[in-house]
């Protein structure tokens, strides 16, 4: 993205830098074994990334068996192009096939390919956790987080920056941390299919409680809220206990109803 909208800017990725200037002296926990590299879509063109990269691992101390399609004519993980939000079903056989490709772990660079081949089960390391981590096995199965816990932790970091390098006031405490949230496993995984953020059930459920729009089941104690956010309406039933909310169920439409 650099290269291609500021070609007036020198541009070097961290593993030409890790070549260049060395590895960090850290004590590791080095299983001995044999990697396969899955290089990213979007570096196939960048041979000399694919270099250091393959210097790094041989550095460290890891074998390195090549896949088959790899470097310049590396397979796609199954988000490349959004694939996994818009065909989930095409998303998944990119990562079923291209994982049972080699029975030994996977090593990638990039955070999303590592996270969709764990989803599939494969072990899997991301170059840096072998550099900065203990490759004990646990980084290699570690679960890809949810898209809601993808924007807490940007907007975390955002918080962190703003007080600690430009010296800001943070903005005020962000939504999620106001409303503590129970959410069963399988409200979680619909939230996660219907891509609603936790953000927008803390909307909801902040209109419903301050506002008093809400419906409420007299047999049951459950709650029933809906809120209008720019193009969709999204809706939480949902139990109030003491300080807490328990979820029992999330989704939303693109739907609206007019009045002629």
């Amino acid at each position: 993205i650099f290269e291609k909208y500021l070609p007036e800017i020198a541009v070097a990725s961290l593993w030409d830098i890790s070549i260049e200037k060395g590895l960090p002296n850290k004590d590791h926990i080095k299983i001995p074994q044999t990697l396969s590299i899955h290089d990213a879509c979007g570096t196939r063109e960048n041979y000399d990334l694919h270099e250091s990269v393959r210097k790094i691992v041989a550095k460290l101390g890891y074998g390195i068996e090549e896949l088959e399609y790899t470097k310049d004519r590396t397979k796609c993980c199954g988000y490349g192009g959004l694939v996994y939000y818009a065909n989930r079903e095409q998303a998944n056989a990119f990562v079923n096939e291209r994982i049972g490709e080699s029975e030994n772990d996977l090593l990638v660079y990039c955070a999303m390919c590592k996270d969709l081949f764990v989803s599939g089960g494969k072990r899997t390391y991301h170059l840096l956790d072998l550099i900065y981590s203990k490759a004990d096995g646990e980084a290699a199965t570690r679960k890809m987080p949810t898209l809601s816990e993808r924007h807490h932790n940007r907007s975390r970091v955002k918080q962190i920056l703003l007080k600690e390098i430009w010296r800001e006031e943070p903005e005020e405490t962000m939504m999620e941390e106001q409303f503590k949230l129970i959410i069963p496993d399988d409200v979680k995984q619909k939230i996660e299919d219907r891509y609603i953020l936790w953000e927008d059930i803390q909307a909801v459920l902040k209109n419903a409680e301050e506002n008093n729009e809400r419906f409420c089941n007299p047999e049951t104690g459950e709650y029933l809220a809906r809120l209008r956010r720019d193009n969709v309406t999204f809706w939480v039933k949902y139990e109030k206990e003491e300080n807490a909310f328990i979820l029992k169920s999330v989704y939303s439409h693109r739907m609206e109803i007019v009045e002629e």
